[in-house]
């Protein structure tokens, strides 16, 4: 192929069959490199989680809300279009993870459901990228297969799309998504059938327990997101109390008994309401702040 020259003079050079360039904010060459487009989006959407909402002072609700908006739409836009596996937006996911972790709002051990569940269920409110890619492809597809009833070119465009294209318009019918509410009880669900982690679910559906006022403080976005890391690893119990360390970590030679009264195990709900130790100072002047 030949260059061509423009009327200003300048040059535009021939590309190679094998030259990769950027359409409508797309690698391709002679079709969209998949691969490449994977990669290079799953850096830009780390870079960005990185580099601003985490890098930041905000509290734990308005960095997750950064995260969300900002960075998370990097990936949106090629929903759809760039073939995702599930095992791809999972690896997202864990590297997500692992940069909140780095940046102490999310304890190693904690439950990992727990982060993509809104904060009115006791999650963290983080959008879970495997769920959107599933209602983008879901939107589009529901795009076309309502257009080709109308439009003959829509109308051939989902004949021809036989897994050709992330959409797969031609089975689009036989996919359901799951409803928000499917989907939330799900993920609820796996965190409540955890051993440790499901102690505070179980709790939190109790009849006496009124779950709006328990999880308001997730809501009210004035804690630091260390802060918030912190009291979440508290009620998933993965903190480092003596009956942990013995049961859980399997450490040998310790002694589970608490530190301050040497009398009961060692554990959350004894440090927090049962120690006889704490009851006359801090869990007095717990009491006396909430009055």
């Amino acid at each position: 192929m030949r260059n061509f020259t423009t009327e200003d003079a300048d040059t535009m050079e021939a590309t190679n069959e094998d030259d990769i360039y950027r359409y409508m904010g797309h690698m391709q060459s002679k079709q969209i490199t998949h691969k490449q487009m994977k990669q290079k989006l799953g850096e830009e959407y780390l870079n960005l989680t990185k580099k601003n909402p985490l890098k930041t002072k905000l509290n734990g609700k308005n960095m997750i809300k950064a995260i969300n908006t900002y960075a998370t739409s990097k990936l949106t836009f090629s929903f759809g279009i760039v073939k995702w596996t599930p095992t791809d937006l999972e690896n997202l996911q864990t590297k997500t993870r692992t940069l909140l972790t780095r940046y102490r709002y999310h304890h190693p051990r904690a439950a990992k459901e727990r982060i993509t569940l809104p904060w009115q269920m006791g999650g963290r409110g983080l959008t879970d990228v495997t769920r959107l890619h599933g209602k983008q492809v879901g939107l589009l597809q529901t795009y076309f297969l309502n257009k080709q009833i109308t439009s003959p070119l829509h109308a051939a465009v989902v004949q021809a799309d036989d897994r050709y294209t992330p959409l797969d318009l031609f089975h689009a019918n036989e996919n359901e998504l799951a409803t928000d509410e499917e989907y939330t009880n799900k993920v609820k669900r796996q965190w409540s059938q955890k051993a440790l982690h499901g102690r505070h679910p179980y709790d939190l559906s109790q009849q006496h327990v009124d779950i709006e006022a328990s999880n308001k403080w997730l809501t009210s976005a004035d804690l630091f997101a260390e802060t918030e890391g912190f009291l979440t690893a508290i009620q998933d119990q993965v903190i480092l109390t003596r009956n942990y360390k013995k049961y859980i970590l399997k450490q040998p030679n310790i002694d589970e008994l608490c530190r301050r009264c040497g009398k009961e195990s060692e554990t959350i709900q004894h440090i927090t309401a049962a120690c006889e130790q704490l009851a006359p100072t801090e869990y007095l002047k717990r009491h006396d702040g909430l009055a």
